[in-house]
Order: C-alpha cells, then structure tokens, then sequence
C-alpha cells in the first residue's frame, strides 16, 4: 500500500514538472549524474525534446567518480548533443548560477551569474548578469557586470555596463554611463583566438568620457 501511494505520488509530481517547463521553448538542465537531475533531465527531454540541454561542470569539488558516472549515462547521446548546441540559443536566467565551460553555443543570454570560459557567436549579458572567465565570441553587448579577458569582433558597452579585466575588439561602441575598468587592445585586422599567444599590439588605457551613442 505503502509502495503504490509512493508511486502515484511520483507520477503527480513529475506531470507537475512537465507542466511547468511545457510553456518553455528551451531549457539548460545542471546534470550532475545523479537522481534529481537525472529526473529533471528526463522530464525536459520528454517535454522539450531537442530543446533541453544538459550540462556537467568539472571543477574540484565535484568528484571524479561522479563525473566519470555521468559521462557513462550521457555518452549515448553526446554527440547528438553537440550538434543540437551548435544551433542552439541558450538563457542564464536571473535567478540562475552557472560555473564550468561553455562552448559550441549560437547564441546565449545571460542575466543570472556565470563563471566559465565561454566560446559563442553571440554573448549578450543583461543589466542583472554578471560573467566572470574569458571570453571569445563574434558580437558581445553587455549591460550588466564582466570581469576576465574578452576577445570579440564587436563589443557593445551599454550605460549600465560595468567592466573589468581586459579586452580585445575589433569594434568598440560604448553609451554614456558604461564603466570601463580595463585594459583595452585593439585587434583590428588580426583578432586574439583562445590559446593563441597574444601579439604585441599598442595598448590603451581608457580613462576618457566614452561618447554617447548616436
């Protein structure tokens, strides 16, 4: 009797789950192996189908056993997996934390905190995200907080932006407000690839009114 109310009470709370996540288009799930994740993966594969995403970040807390159990479940479906990011557009939400790398992603939008070494066509922080890592990417506007190296064809500094660490760019277009604490190198015709060796460029250090945007 025991068994059969434990079941049925199951049930209903895994529909409760799909039913939040049916108004989703997408969904990035922290799987870590074990049965909770492992839980909430499948209901966003069963409801979302290609588009939820899950991600396993290595770090040192996280123990080897554990990873290596994780990589054994997913193995089947990893390279199915790097394909669907290759297309995908990813959302950090605000109340989210991510720590880890992210790679082979389109496009992503980040409100919540990120920690990660991030390769993107597109990165956009909103004004609530804040990112700290290194960052490549084709186009990156940023409202909220950065702090690491970011190489990137076309920057955007928006007036809430606050940034730190040091930049390469291509194109640089900064709105009245943004704060730029950083060193800034201008890469035109060869841009800095991650795992490149930097070149020897000129370096500026901004101290100037940015320019409002026009």
């Amino acid at each position: 009797m025991t068994t059969s109310h434990t079941a049925h009470s199951l049930d209903g709370k895994l529909a409760k789950l799909e039913d939040i996540m049916r108004p989703m288009e997408r969904a990035l799930i922290g799987y870590s192996g074990g049965v909770d994740s492992a839980m909430l993966a499948v209901a966003a594969q069963r409801v979302l189908g290609e588009g939820a995403i899950c991600v396993t970040a290595d770090s040192e807390s996280y123990a080897s056993g554990e990873l290596e159990r994780a990589q054994e479940i997913t193995n089947p479906c990893l390279k199915q997996g790097e394909k669907q990011m290759d297309k995908s557009k990813a959302v950090i939400g605000a109340d989210a934390k991510f720590v880890g790398t992210i790679s082979n992603v389109k496009s992503i939008e980040i409100e919540g905190v990120v920690e990660a070494d991030l390769k993107a066509e597109k990165l956009s922080i909103g004004a609530s995200g804040k990112f700290v890592g290194e960052v490549n990417s084709d186009l990156v506007v940023i409202g909220g907080s950065y702090d690491g190296t970011m190489r990137a064809g076309s920057i955007w500094a928006t007036q809430t932006a606050q940034i730190a660490g040091e930049i390469h760019y291509q194109s640089l277009q900064m709105d009245r407000g943004a704060a730029l604490n950083c060193r800034v190198v201008h890469n035109w015709e060869d841009p800095v690839v991650v795992g490149e060796p930097e070149a020897e460029e000129p370096v500026a250090e901004t101290e100037a009114e940015p320019e409002a945007k026009q």
